[in-house]
């Protein structure tokens, strides 16, 4: 009798064993991140699988651009699944009906304890998700849009860096044609991606902000076709119908325009913030000793370093099976300590002040200080996000390039955008 009641002992502590097994194998967790904010976790043996090293929890990885990712997140939502358990929006997508589909965070906040310093983080950046009174998102990247030149081009070729875009057209003009009388044919004054769709509308934010236009007001009042988008129009394409940009610009994905600036191949870009990581790294370009910075353009009355204002969040699927799990994981990408390492080596945006004023930080990227006046003369140029981000800016995005392309003005181009926004509005 003894010996049975050890055997059914033994066998019960057995399946208890394995069951808890079974439960710690299952809890695995897959996020879904833009391919560059994947590389700013420092990529496959970076913070992501060291926090799988740590916690013994499995994450599956995911890059996609931004489409895919509102693609395969939607398809969740309406199903009421979990395929993918944390992942990442910018700031225009953010809107109101997310409630619905997204995990709050502010409990876990609130129990994160004091080494998280829940505050240090950027007011500006926390706001953008607050929706209906509560936190759904933790900043993971956020950033302005900078100019960065070719320090010796400017010299070799006596350009003034520019402060206003008649003087940054000009510049892209003068050093493209000194290029050319050199007989350096594959050098351009400028490179910026132009790939149709959410790319080219990114692009365009840019010269619509330094330009003192928004896509629309706080009211909702659409603003695609005021004077200032269409002098922002204007004045994006005219490097391209001259010759100033490369013949395949409107082809050109982000990632080639990265390359194409760290090659050398052009002197002038405008390109999101903490790209300057990139550019001065010389393991991976080939000026990294040469780079200069300034502040985006302005027009006539705008603020000089008024710029796309802009940035992605963490978020969780409500439907997630591990909840606790998925907030670890968030947690830990976005604590002091992780957002000074992803600044400092793998040149994520910062989203603490305590990075954005870190002696070791400011000394390695002086640039920051730039980052700071664009923050200040910057706003987002969508206020509140929108449901139908996606299609809106695909839509403008669609315009833009039709412009571009000459297929048609840019009054008429924008025109036609404001039709098609108002709508989806």
């Amino acid at each position: 009798m003894k010996f049975g009641k050890i055997i059914m002992l033994a066998l019960t502590l057995l399946l208890v064993s394995n069951f808890s097994a079974f439960s710690a194998e299952k809890e695995e967790l897959t996020i879904m991140l833009h391919p560059v904010l994947y590389s700013a976790t420092g990529g496959e043996e970076g913070l992501i699988t060291q926090f799988s090293e740590e916690t013994g929890i499995d994450v599956e990885v995911l890059t996609g651009p931004l489409d895919q990712i509102l693609e395969k997140t939607l398809f969740d939502f309406v199903s009421a699944t979990s395929s993918i358990d944390v992942f990442v929006y910018t700031d225009t997508s953010m809107h109101s009906g997310l409630s619905n589909y997204l995990l709050p965070l502010d409990d876990y906040i609130e129990t994160a304890g004091a080494d998280y310093k829940f505050d240090d983080i950027l007011d500006s950046a926390v706001g953008l998700n607050k929706l209906n009174g509560k936190i759904y998102g933790i900043p993971f990247r956020y950033g302005v849009y900078m100019l960065y030149y070719r320090q010796d081009l400017f010299d070799k070729y006596d350009v003034n860096v520019p402060e206003t875009w008649v003087e940054f057209n000009a510049a892209a003009r003068q050093i493209t044609e000194g290029l050319r009388a050199d007989g350096i044919d594959d050098v351009y004054g400028l490179v910026h991606p132009g790939e149709a769709g959410h790319i080219i509308f990114e692009v365009f934010k840019t010269w619509l902000a330094g330009h003192g236009g928004v896509i629309a007001e706080e009211n909702g009042t659409v603003k695609l076709n005021s004077p200032e988008a269409v002098q922002a129009l204007t004045t994006m394409i005219e490097p391209y119908q001259n010759g100033w940009v490369s013949p395949d610009t409107p082809a050109m994905p982000l990632d080639r325009s990265i390359a194409a600036f760290q090659n050398g191949k052009a002197a002038m870009s405008l390109c999101y913030a903490p790209y300057w990581g990139l550019f001065t790294n010389p393991e991976k370009s080939t000026i990294s000793d040469n780079v200069g910075w300034a502040l985006t353009p302005h027009g006539p009355g705008v603020e000089h370093g008024r710029s796309s204002f802009s940035g992605w969040q963490l978020l969780i699927n409500k439907n997630t099976e591990y909840s606790d799990a998925a907030w670890k994981l968030v947690q830990y990408l976005s604590t002091p300590e992780a957002a000074l390492e992803m600044a400092l080596n793998y040149s994520n945006g910062p989203i603490r002040e305590s990075v954005l004023t870190s002696p070791e930080y400011l000394e390695k990227f002086e640039v920051a200080r730039g980052w700071a006046q664009g923050f200040a003369a910057s706003e987002p140029l969508l206020p509140g996000g929108h449901e139908k981000i996606s299609e809106i800016m695909d839509t403008i995005g669609r315009e833009v390039s039709n412009a571009f392309i000459g297929k048609k003005t840019p009054e008429a181009a924008l025109n036609d955008a404001q039709a098609s926004v108002e709508k989806l509005f």
